[in-house]
């Protein structure tokens, strides 16, 4: 039986459109198909009717990195406006310049400290476990317990609704620590927006394939596999196995966008809110990071706030975004359903979702265009096999 498409690409976010773009430029006949309404899955963006600004529908993001070629490529989709990411922590009804820097210090303590000083008063700060049991301790032992109480315990306990001392030590903590006054959130060289969004970059990376849009692929797999000699899969892993060996944790991220009047402006593009006067994370002011012409009318603010996903729920609604939750308990059943998908012949597997990991940006595209590389290969020998 002859098979319409050599490719078939299940989600149309970054992840699956860098696939297709590299895949439609080495001539084969690809197809995309997505659940929800639109493309860009997690990077979805739109302009707002009311005000004009460039909004982020799952929450603020900003292209940035160290990689010149990951930069080239993704210019060539798109106009990037310059930007320098800045954002800042409140606590308390105070704001202070994230990550931790020199200045953020002297403001919190209410210190006169110098750049040479940082690592003394540091050490008269930190814990003293020597072998921390949890995530409070090991947060504790890198910047000790006031900063830990202010700028580290309420927010992570709303990112992962549990309180850091019943987190595992072994997850990753991500606090710097400055000796200068440098507030760039980010230290790369490459930074930007897209002028138009990313909704349109991902759509001009899509050209040359075909779409289909509000399409289940995990409701006929079987169908879909007929018309193709291979598959990309960048959906939720326990989904596309039925979740036989039960769900994976996940925690749900939403985003609410407001028209505000121009007196709501934040003293920065993304205030987190380190405190626990709300449970929102954080807070995006996209009169700031949008690249629209803002001429100081209303504004659109978005708050973002994290929930827990009933394991008792099989669906994955449309605008759902997931973030993926690696407790220890998670790795025995992450590890069966990554041995399933290595028996899946003619299937790859791969992104944020599939690989059930957290990833940047940057991340996502430089994956993607090695993942192309061995995708083509593949499908050109009838061969498609990917070992997650």
């Amino acid at each position: 039986m002859t098979r319409p498409y050599d490719l078939i690409i299940v989600g149309a976010g970054l992840y699956g459109a860098v696939i297709a773009q590299q895949a439609v430029g080495c001539g084969l006949r690809v197809l995309v198909i997505e659940k929800r309404d639109h493309v860009a899955g997690y990077c979805y963006s739109f302009p707002d009717a009311q005000t004009g600004l460039i909004v982020h529908r799952h929450g603020a993001h900003i292209f940035h990195t160290k990689q010149k070629y990951i930069w080239d490529y993704v210019n060539r989709f798109a106009q990037f406006v310059p930007y320098v990411h800045r954002v800042r922590a409140r606590i308390g009804g105070i704001t202070y310049p994230l990550p931790i820097n020199l200045s953020t210090l002297r403001d919190f303590f209410g210190v006169s400290l110098e750049a040479n000083e940082v690592d003394h008063f540091l050490s008269l700060q930190r814990g003293t476990f020597r072998e921390p049991q949890n995530f409070e301790e090991k947060a504790v032992n890198l910047v000790g317990w006031k900063l830990y109480e202010g700028f580290v315990r309420n927010y992570s306990a709303k990112q992962w609704g549990v309180a850091p001392k019943d987190l595992p030590s072994t997850m990753k903590l991500q606090i710097d620590v400055r000796p200068s006054t440098d507030d760039r959130y980010f230290g790369d060289r490459y930074q930007g927006v897209p002028v138009d969004g990313y909704t349109p970059m991902i759509q001009r990376m899509l050209t040359g394939a075909d779409l289909e849009l509000g399409v289940d692929f995990c409701q006929e797999p079987h169908r879909w596999q007929k018309l193709t000699k291979g598959l990309v899969y960048t959906g939720p892993l326990d989904r596309y196995f039925n979740f036989r060996h039960g769900p994976l944790k996940w925690r749900e991220i939403t985003h609410e966008l407001k028209v505000c009047s121009p007196a709501s402006k934040l003293e920065s593009p993304v205030v987190n809110i380190n405190d626990d006067s709300s449970d929102c994370t954080r807070i995006a002011d996209y009169s700031q990071l949008s690249a629209s012409s803002h001429t100081g009318g209303p504004i659109v603010l978005g708050w973002e706030r994290l929930t827990s996903v009933n394991d008792n729920e099989r669906a994955y609604v449309e605008n759902r975004v997931l973030k993926p939750v690696r407790f220890d308990e998670e790795e025995e059943r992450l590890v069966k359903y990554q041995r399933d998908a290595s028996r899946e012949h003619h299937v790859y597997f791969g992104g944020r979702m599939a690989d059930y990991r957290l990833y940047d940006m940057e991340h996502v595209v430089a994956l993607a265009l090695k993942a192309a590389r061995s995708i083509v290969s593949q499908t050109s020998s009838g061969t498609l096999n990917h070992r997650v």
